[in-house]
Parts: structure tokens; C-alpha cells; sequence
């Protein structure tokens, strides 16, 4: 029978502040996420250079996440529960590094559609934006109270917020149909 030896009070406080870094992560992206879509549904450009301009703050915050990930690693070779949760939180941070970087691509689109006038047609992705900001905080919250069985069930509503995204981009002119 093996025993679980407690994480020392310096892996601990690590690990909490590793929690607040995630947190700060996810705060941030999703407001670009958010300013993306409403900067074309509303119609403002401005919005759109606001998310642009903070595209470097989310990478610095990734880049500071996965290097006290590292720094934790090496400083306190952590087993269990503790290691998943560092690579975890390093893995969680890249992929909302990647989502941020979509989102300044989303806004840098708008602008051009904005240029040109306000698309109409902008209205219909609010369902799927809506559908995906609700999945984004789901997914955040199954990591951050490591709750598996909710994991899996976001996994599963994946396939409808895919499914409207397709129903979605096909509906559009100028889109080959599959």
C-alpha cells in the first residue's frame, strides 16, 4: 500500500498562484474573445484595435505561466496530482493563447468588413458566439474544480456547437456547399 506524501507549503503557495496566473489567463482572453465578436456585431472598429493591442499581454501571460510551470517542475519534481496539474495548466494556457490569437484574427477581419460597412449578416454568428463563450467558461471551470465528469460532458456538447458553426458558415453566399 502506498502513501501520499503531502505537497511541502512552498508547492502549495506555487501551485495557488499558478491557479491566480490561470485565472488572470483566462480573464483576459475571454474579454478578447468577447470584444472580437462584438466589435462586428455592433459595428466598431475601435473595439477591434483594443483586442489587437491586447494580444501582447495574453502572450506575455502565457509565457509567464508555462515558465513558472517549468520553474515549479524542476524545483519541486512533483508527482500525482500535483504534475497534472502544472502540465495541465501549461497545456490549458497554450491552447488559450491560441484562442486569444484567433480572436485578433476575428477583430482584424472585422475591421476590413467594417470598412466597407456594417455586415448584417454579422447577426447570425451570435448564436454560435453565445454557444461557444458558454463552452469557453464551462471548459475553465471543469479545470479549474478539476471536475472530470463535466470534462466529458463539454466534450460531448462539442459536437453541437460544431454542428451550428457548419450550419453557420454553409448558410453564407459565396461558400462552397459540402
Amino acid at each position: 500500500m502506498s502513501s501520499v506524501t503531502p505537497a511541502s507549503p512552498e508547492l502549495v503557495e506555487g501551485l495557488e498562484r499558478l491557479r491566480q496566473e490561470m485565472l488572470r489567463l483566462f480573464q483576459l482572453v475571454s474579454k478578447q474573445v468577447e470584444q472580437s465578436v462584438q466589435a462586428l456585431l455592433n459595428g466598431n472598429a475601435d473595439i477591434c484595435d483594443e483586442v489587437i493591442q491586447a494580444d501582447e499581454l495574453t502572450d506575455d501571460c502565457e509565457k509567464e505561466i508555462t515558465e513558472f510551470g517549468f520553474e515549479l517542475l524542476s524545483t519541486f519534481r512533483p508527482g500525482g496530482r500535483e504534475l497534472r496539474l502544472i502540465i495541465g495548466s501549461m497545456n490549458v494556457a497554450r491552447t488559450l493563447e491560441r484562442l486569444a490569437d484567433h480572436s485578433v484574427q476575428v477583430a482584424k477581419r472585422s475591421r476590413k468588413i467594417l470598412r466597407q460597412g456594417h455586415l448584417i449578416e454579422a447577426n447570425l454568428i451570435e448564436p454560435v458566439y453565445t454557444l461557444a463563450m458558454q463552452e469557453l467558461s464551462s471548459g475553465i471551470a471543469a479545470f479549474f474544480d478539476r471536475n472530470v465528469e463535466m470534462a466529458q460532458e463539454l466534450a460531448k456538447r462539442d459536437r453541437a456547437l460544431d454542428k451550428m458553426h457548419k450550419q453557420y458558415y454553409y448558410a453564407q453566399p459565396n461558400y462552397p456547399q459540402p
